[in-house]
């Protein structure tokens, strides 16, 4: 096969070990690496909206919020995300959130496809994940997919608020995009 570049497989070790260090941060796809777009300043503000949201009205015994900062190994695709908002059960480690309960992704331009396909999908085989809310940066909608036993629900809210049940917490979106 002339012409043919293959890029290197990474392993998932070398990968981790590599992000400590980096200077960007990178997504893990089975053995290839993929960086994150640079944010622009409302999905930077609409995230951290979302994790103080998170933050003030969960009850006191809720998990750990992560805003930008934890990643999500999902072992049965070899894939490592990096979402907007993490919840998990546990501290978990310096690359990894424990536990994963809820996942936030706000969409961009550049990777709403992915988040609504391929992470979607991956995001849904984790036993331990109850929600999934994707949040459009362009305008006021929040659609959230939440399990019920083996099944996923979807809703989509464009004003008002949304109960996240996985944590007790209530998403106003009034304040999402303030």
């Amino acid at each position: 096969m002339s012409g043919t570049v293959r890029k290197p497989w990474i392993s998932p070790e070398a990968y981790l070990a590599a992000e400590r260090t980096s200077g960007v941060r990178h997504e893990y796809v089975d053995g290839e690496l993929f960086p994150m777009p640079v944010e622009s300043h409302r999905h930077a503000a609409i995230a951290g909206n979302i994790g103080a949201a998170i933050r003030e009205t969960a009850p006191l015994h809720a998990a750990y919020v992560h805003v930008g900062s934890a990643r999500v190994w999902i072992e049965e695709a070899n894939v490592c995300y990096c979402p907007d908002v993490v919840v998990s059960g546990g501290p978990g480690n310096a690359d990894i959130a424990e536990r994963p309960l809820l996942i936030v992704e706000v969409l961009s331009d550049r990777t709403e496809a992915t988040d609504r396909r391929e992470k979607r999908v991956n995001y849904l085989r984790v036993a331990s994940i109850q929600e999934y809310v994707l949040v459009s940066q362009n305008e006021r909608s929040i659609e959230l997919y939440r399990r019920d036993g083996d099944q996923w629900n979807a809703e989509i809210t464009d004003d008002g608020e949304v109960l996240l049940e996985a944590v007790g917490a209530v998403l106003r979106l009034d304040e999402v995009y303030r």
